[in-house]
């Protein structure tokens, strides 16, 4: 994309410059004058959107995109999830509550999680974090909604917000997190906690 435009830009300024020299060698001064006019006002237009593009674009390399999901892990626990999935660090990201609450979500929420209140200081590129969310065999008998907007900074101070909304009906039984991996590995012991917790009461 990058190197498309840069080619472009090239293009377009060899174009002006052979159609300027072609203009001064055999247009008339009454009529070169005007035409010049218009390369200029041509040549100011295509440098404006070249520099805009390639701003754009260096952005797009270095920026970083914190973004908000949910995993599921072996049909039974949901997972919230915070991952910087951009190519860039964010810096002083924050998770607010912009509508509706945890009030609705089964004792697993997150309402408590320390992430809500104190956020986190910096996320390394492609760095996340899971948060317990909710069993999917939770009985729900209201709506549970709640929209998080978060927002972060980039290393040169470019702030970024962006919302995500979650309907837990429409969360529960969505996504797998394989054994594999390290939340996998995580989500296993939790399930083993439990299943024990639970044996122990019936004893």
């Amino acid at each position: 994309m990058k190197t498309r435009v840069v080619r472009w830009g090239a293009l377009v300024g060899v174009a002006v410059v052979l159609l300027g020299a072609f203009s001064a060698a055999i247009l008339s001064r009454p009529v070169r004058e005007p035409l010049s006019a218009v390369l200029a006002i041509v040549v100011a237009t295509a440098a404006a959107a070249y520099a805009w593009t390639t701003e754009k674009l260096l952005e797009a390399e270095i920026r970083p995109n914190v973004i908000l999901s949910t995993e599921v892990y072996r049909n039974a626990l949901l997972y919230l999830i915070v991952e910087n999935a951009g190519v860039g660090e964010a810096f002083e990201v924050r998770v607010e509550i912009t509508k509706g609450d945890f009030t609705n979500f089964p004792k697993e929420k997150v309402s408590t999680a320390r992430f809500l209140t104190d956020g986190f200081s910096y996320l390394a590129p492609r760095q996340r974090h899971a948060f317990l969310l909710a069993s999917t065999t939770s009985e729900l008998k209201d709506e549970a909604f709640v929209e998080l907007t978060i927002s972060y900074r980039s290393r040169d101070r470019k702030k970024y917000v962006a919302s995500f909304p979650f309907r837990l009906q429409e969360l529960l039984g969505v996504g797998l997190i394989e054994d594999h991996t390290p939340l996998g590995r995580i989500a296993k012991s939790l399930e083993s906690i439990q299943k024990k917790v639970a044996g122990d009461s019936t004893t």
